[in-house]
């Protein structure tokens, strides 16, 4: 699914979508990579096209993570009584096939940068997705089960985020 959004981009240039959000960017030259957003404007820097763009994908992963980190505080709520959320390790990468991954043993969970542009529900989503992994390994019943708990309408979102993902083309 996400290997075949090759569509350029709905956005332009000088947009980018901050969780469902469309920002300005504004870009900057300079010798370091960074970008910082203002809640209204993105601003990039870098010394060239591609550095700004690493900038962008820098800031996806950290923003993930943070939206991530934010969803856990109230899911421990919601959760902590079921399965265990002490110690996890919340990491964000590009990932080319997956939404996000769970390695119980590590407790580490992974989540797709791209999940840093579309509304923070689908993050929510993908959390418990993952989060459910550390009590059940694969997809058997009992694991839709617990995840259809806490996201009723699981399968509807996943197929609203895979049409996001193929109408952006990211």
């Amino acid at each position: 699914m996400l290997a075949q959004a090759a569509k350029p981009p709905v956005l332009k240039d000088d947009e980018a979508l901050v969780f469902g959000r469309i920002v300005p960017i504004a870009s900057l030259q300079a010798q370091t990579r960074k970008a910082h957003f203002t809640g209204e404007v993105l601003t990039l820097s870098g010394a060239n096209p591609e550095a700004r763009l690493a900038a962008l994908e820098c800031f996806y992963r950290e923003a993930t993570i943070a939206a991530a980190i934010e969803e856990l505080a109230d899911l421990e709520r919601i959760l902590g009584h079921r399965i265990d959320l002490s110690r996890l390790v919340i990491k964000s990468s590009r990932m080319k096939t997956r939404l996000g991954s769970c390695i119980p043993g590590k407790r580490t969970i992974k989540l797709n940068s791209l999940l840093g542009r579309f509304e923070r529900k689908y993050l929510r989503m993908i959390l418990l997705h993952e989060l459910v992994h550390l009590k059940v390994s694969g997809h058997q019943r009992d694991f839709y089960d617990i995840l259809l708990a806490y996201v009723p309408n699981y399968r509807r979102e996943k197929r609203e985020l895979a049409t996001k993902i193929r109408e952006y083309g990211v």
